[in-house]
């Protein structure tokens, strides 16, 4: 990277040297974060059959959390300590 592009105040560059130039750390972080909420604290299983189920694990957290319009195969969800349910 540092042949392509000068260094920055003495530092490497943090983006690819590919368009469009976006951090990949970045985008990674997102994920992890987005997963952290959908799978780890409300539980959610994506299924690619059957639709979604989830047990959220709100203990410790906020017992009245709710995640809303979660979109999953064409279909909008809420999950709440109650479990999933479709939003109409």
């Amino acid at each position: 990277m540092e042949t392509v592009f000068p260094l920055e105040d003495g530092a490497a560059y943090k983006c690819p040297n590919d368009p469009p130039y976006i951090n990949d750390w970045c985008c990674i972080a997102g994920v992890g974060f987005t997963d952290l909420v959908i799978d780890t604290i409300f539980g959610a299983d994506l299924r690619l059959v059957g639709g979604l189920n989830a047990q959220p694990k709100l203990q410790g957290f906020d017992a009245n959390a709710r995640l809303v319009n979660l979109r999953h195969q064409g279909k909008k969800y809420m999950i709440s300590r109650n479990g999933a349910a479709v939003i109409r």
